[in-house]
């Protein structure tokens, strides 16, 4: 999810080198809280088992991502925080 402000680099990123990675856009301004509904609505829908959240300005490590796939096979929900 893109803000109006950053949906432009959003777009030229998404799928650029990973096709994998997609961007949503919304009109308007709608909240934060109802864009991570509509990005987990859109990976549930298309039945994605995981679903991450991190912020694009690496406040958020990728390289955990190995250790949450890890603790998700024997949990329900993973947690971290930015540091």
């Amino acid at each position: 999810m893109t803000t109006p402000r950053t949906a432009p680099a959003g777009s030229r990123c998404a799928g650029a080198k990973e096709p994998r990675v997609h961007v949503l856009h919304r009109e308007g301004k709608l909240g934060l809280g109802t864009a991570y509904i509509t990005g987990f609505k859109w990976a549930l829908e298309r039945g994605y088992d995981c679903v991450f959240e991190m912020d694009a300005d690496f406040s958020h490590d990728p390289a955990h991502l190995k250790e949450f796939l890890k603790a998700i096979a024997q949990a329900d929900l993973v947690l971290g925080s930015a540091t």
